[in-house]
């Protein structure tokens, strides 16, 4: 399961930065860096979300290609 935590970085120039770390069982996958805190969080659950869904439907692929249509079944039994 993926998550995603936001740092706070404060730079030598004293400007703020949001770094976004996706990670899954514990370990970084991603990370990404923005000026906003929002866009921050914004990135860090479109990607966890995007992640889900090719893993559901990466599932779903799997089950149905392995689905029998009826003529085929006819013809092996």
């Amino acid at each position: 399961m993926l998550n995603f935590h936001i740092r706070k970085v404060t730079l030598q120039s004293g400007d703020t930065r949001y770094r976004t770390i996706i990670t899954k069982s514990g370990k970084s996958i991603k990370t990404k860096t923005f000026r906003r805190k929002a866009d921050a969080k914004t990135w860090g659950s479109r990607t966890v979300l995007d992640f889900q869904e090719n893993e559901a439907n990466r599932g779903l692929k799997i089950i149905t290609s392995l689905r029998l249509r009826f003529p085929d079944f006819q013809r092996r039994y």
